[in-house]
């Protein structure tokens, strides 16, 4: 390669063909991707070579001085296409080889650079989740071994072999002694195996490391061991199948396609309890608001279930109060509910997803088929506020802080209500609003102006004059 002055090839030096086939085909990829307005790509150049090579074998009086010999020798003779051609040669060469015009291969990102590995035994989805998780996740390579966080999980090995790479389930059991769940065993798909049996997955971003014990297996998040429970939080989260902190009260909420917590299959967690044919979450769409490439704001809907992806969530003691950075936890739980079918946790988190929603539309009908039946039209119903429930009310009254409670009292009594929640909840309950900090909440509810503010610490809160709050 450097003889030929062609990018790195690898996989040259260590004789291994189909790899070499992926590299090059990689190579070609990158440059067609960079000139996307030139009209030399990598399917006229093999038409070229094949037209001058089948003119060559079937005519032994062919004219060099043909045309398509003289593009042939135009483009080996630009610089800028030199390379390009003897690489798409190579190419060809290469599938004439190998028997075959492509090479499945997985594509990693290692110590910030792609790499190119041909498995003994290829899958397309392992493939998709491989690209994705080493784009988010850091990970290294040493001495032929891919590791994350000093863990080995892949050897390569020295070339000569196509490697290993699989992707395996877990489960996971409850291991606390004499207490029943409702939880039977959680299954964890996509999970990395390291050479030391031990085992990692990656859910948003949280690492699960799965130890397997003479005793059992072990579950840490982030280095802190966790075990599997169907924990009660209050009466209207209910019981969720979780991970429980082994050495806190604290509990860690995982919404996941790659995790199903497998449930007892009586009474509401029966798959046909409902009598739907379609989870709820499909049947609800959402007005999702995005930038185009004329920096201008636009509006798509979406089904709902077509925006979920996986998230982590934490819920602290003793309250258990549902707390979430940001909309897209709100998306993942309410599929998680769904699929869980608690009524009451979808009915939390739908209140929440309507405030921080521009639009949500459900489908209870499409012509003469019921959509949306059952509880979860009840539910539904309730959360718009076109239908009353009286237990529902007892529930959920104890989740949300009544404002209007306070609209005969003084401002004072109210600025001191909101620093109370705020003490309440927050998990450092020693950290207390200040004078000046409560005197600065007044000057915002009395002020005429709309502040703007931006991120924490950053000292850039300004005002706009006209504007009210």
């Amino acid at each position: 390669a450097s003889l030929l002055r062609l990018p790195s090839l690898p996989a040259a030096g260590r004789g291994d063909l189909r790899q070499l086939q992926v590299e090059v085909s990689d190579s070609i990829h990158e440059r067609d991707k960079k000139t996307t307005q030139d009209g030399v790509t990598r399917l006229r150049v093999e038409d070229l070579l094949f037209e001058v090579a089948h003119k060559f074998l079937v005519n032994r009086r062919v004219d060099a001085r043909g045309y398509a010999n003289k593009v042939i020798r135009a483009l080996q003779a630009d610089p800028e296409y030199r390379d390009y051609v003897l690489l798409v040669k190579i190419y060809v060469s290469l599938c004439q080889i190998n028997k075959s015009a492509e090479v499945d291969s997985y594509k990693l990102k290692v110590d910030g650079a792609f790499r190119i590995v041909v498995p003994r035994q290829f899958s397309v989805a392992t493939s998709d989740y491989l690209d994705l998780i080493t784009r988010r996740h850091t990970f290294t390579e040493s001495n032929g071994l891919i590791k994350y966080d000093e863990l080995p999980l892949f050897d390569l090995g020295d070339g000569t072999q196509q490697p290993d790479v699989q992707l395996y389930k877990v489960r996971v059991d409850p291991r606390r002694p004499g207490v029943e769940s409702v939880v039977r065993y959680v299954e964890i798909r996509n999970v990395f195996r390291s050479t030391s049996d031990k085992y990692l997955l990656f859910v948003a971003d949280a690492a699960l490391r799965v130890d397997a014990t003479p005793t059992g297996v072990e579950v840490r998040v982030n280095q802190t061991r966790v075990e599997v429970c169907a924990a009660f939080f209050n009466d209207a989260v209910s019981f969720v199948p979780c991970f429980t902190y082994a050495d806190s009260e604290d509990a860690v909420l995982l919404a996941s396609r790659h995790i199903t917590y497998h449930v007892d299959g009586g009474g509401q967690h029966h798959v046909d309890y409902y009598g739907m044919k379609h989870e709820v979450v499909e049947c609800i769409d959402s007005d999702e608001c995005f930038v185009d490439l004329n920096d201008e704001h636009a509006f798509q809907t979406s089904h709902l279930n077509d925006l979920v992806t996986e998230s982590k969530v934490t819920f602290y003691h003793p309250d258990y109060v549902l707390q979430v950075p940001s909309r897209q936890h709100l998306i993942n739980l309410l599929d998680l509910a769904a699929h869980l079918r608690n009524v009451s946790l979808f009915i939390l988190v739908l209140f929440q997803l309507r405030r921080a929603s521009v639009k949500l539309d459900y489908k209870f009908r499409d012509g003469k088929v019921t959509k949306i039946s059952g509880p979860w039209q009840e539910a539904i119903r309730y959360v718009l506020g076109s239908s009353q429930n009286k237990e529902y009310d007892a529930l959920f009254s104890k989740q949300f802080h009544d404002l209007d409670q306070f609209q005969d009292d003084s401002l004072d009594v109210f600025v001191d209500a909101l620093c109370d929640v705020f003490v309440k909840y927050h998990r450092d309950r020693s950290i207390v609003p200040r004078p000046k900090q409560r005197s600065f909440l007044r000057k915002i509810i009395e002020a005429k102006e709309c502040f703007h503010f931006s991120e924490v610490g950053s000292a850039r809160t300004r005002r706009e004059k006209g504007a009210s709050t």
